[in-house]
């Protein structure tokens, strides 16, 4: 960690009113370097689109409820048990020539698109669908250059061994300049990224990305960095922040500056041995 990482953490801590709000400014400002101008990303229909497969559209779905997650044509669908959110054009009704979606209405999806109210757009593998998350994973951070995001999701889908278990989250809508975190790929530890579809992957979507990733990750290439997934409810930089502000203590970061440096590198270097990174 740099020097000028520790001062800006130390100068992002200083005033914090709750642990809480301490972790949000870090989480937002140090481990992903976001701007403050609004770059307006591709919606999620957009890249939805951009990797359209209507062979895997699943019917015997119904929608539940519509106008959800802020997004009036999305909707709420259920399978027995089992319930998505969707938007068009992962989303098709049964009956031929209907556009408006109702509830109780008969529906066609694509399950393995989506998107949530994190403002991020989703893609999964079947087997990360089916079975859930991989427990044992790390992720690569993707930053794309402005305006090659649909064609690095394209690429992505086309490179992607789909009989493996993964899946990809990418910004959509309003998201924040300089954010080094526009797209995030969720893989099996071992599958290693040296070799394979992920090697692949690597070479395929360098021209798409480029710049600094988080910090205290791994570069593979510019744009592209490796972070351990060490626990399953929080993100590797949520770890390393909530690792910060305990290094803090009481008044610690401005009481004594130096004390606080060692604890934190500490504290740091701690969550990095337990991710086997570094």
């Amino acid at each position: 960690m740099t020097e000028l990482g520790l001062e800006l953490v130390r100068e992002l801590l200083r005033d914090r009113a709750t642990d809480m709000a301490a972790e949000d400014l870090l989480y937002a400002r140090w481990y992903h370097r976001t701007g403050t101008a609004i770059h307006v990303m591709p919606p999620p229909g957009a890249y939805s689109a951009a990797v359209l497969w209507p062979e895997r559209f699943e019917a015997g779905w119904t929608v539940r409820r519509t106008g959800v997650a802020g997004f009036a044509a999305a909707a709420e669908v259920e399978r027995r048990d089992d319930r998505l959110i969707v938007a068009p054009p992962n989303l098709y009704p049964e009956a031929a020539g209907v556009l408006a979606l109702q509830t109780g209405m008969a529906v066609r999806v694509n399950p393995l698109t989506g998107f949530l109210a994190d403002g991020y757009w989703h893609l999964f593998s079947p087997s990360w669908r089916r079975d859930g998350a991989e427990q044992d994973r790390h992720r690569l951070y993707f930053s794309v250059r402005r305006g090659a995001e649909l064609k690095f999701v394209r690429t992505f889908a086309k490179v992607a061994d789909w009989h493996t278990k993964w899946s990809l989250k990418i910004l959509c809508g309003p998201g924040l300049d300089g954010r080094c975190d526009t797209a995030v790929a969720y893989l099996p530890r071992a599958l290693g990224t040296s070799s394979g579809w992920v090697a692949a992957l690597i070479d395929r979507v360098a021209p798409l990305v480029a710049g600094e990733g988080p910090p205290l990750t791994l570069e593979l290439r510019s744009g592209i960095h490796l972070a351990p997934e060490i626990e399953t409810d929080r993100s590797f930089g949520q770890l390393l922040c909530a690792a910060l502000i305990d290094a803090a203590g009481d008044g610690a970061v401005l009481s004594d500056p130096k004390g606080w440096r060692i604890r934190a590198q500490s504290a740091l270097d701690e969550v990095l041995a337990r991710g086997r990174i570094g």
